[in-house]
């Protein structure tokens, strides 16, 4: 998601919503598709290698059980998050029309902020968690 996603709500789909031009973004997606899906599948990856690592129980990942652990569950649930909007926002591109595009615009907005929230959790890790106690 990431760089990709953040050009598409910042760049392509303003332009794309002022042309009512759906074409605009699926030359987008077409272009960036695969190294999006791959970035998506390195960062379930890692993130739950970065989870392994931090809190080796993986049964106290979604415990709230501390500021590690509570980084960690926040962390996961944004992923996951991440991964059905993607998913979703994937299968509405074969049906995509410029009627549909403030809809679909709702949907690139809600994963942008997935993933500035999900690098913003992971400045947290550096600092020790999160502390929500």
């Amino acid at each position: 998601m990431g760089g990709g996603q953040l050009l598409l709500a910042l760049a392509v789909l303003p332009r794309a919503l002022r042309q009512r031009a759906p074409e605009l973004v699926l030359a987008h997606e077409h272009g960036t598709g695969r190294v999006v899906w791959a970035a998506l599948v390195a960062l379930v990856a890692s993130g739950v290698w970065m989870a392994q690592v931090l809190v080796p129980d993986a049964q106290r990942w979604l415990s709230l059980d501390g500021p590690l652990a509570t980084a960690i569950a926040w962390k996961l649930g944004l992923l996951v998050l991440s991964v059905a909007l993607a998913l979703h926002q994937r299968s509405q591109l074969s049906r995509l029309r410029a009627d549909r595009l403030p809809g679909f615009a709702w949907q690139v907005a809600a994963s942008s902020l997935l993933a500035v929230a999900m690098v913003v959790l992971g400045v947290a890790f550096r600092w020790g968690g999160v502390g929500l106690r």
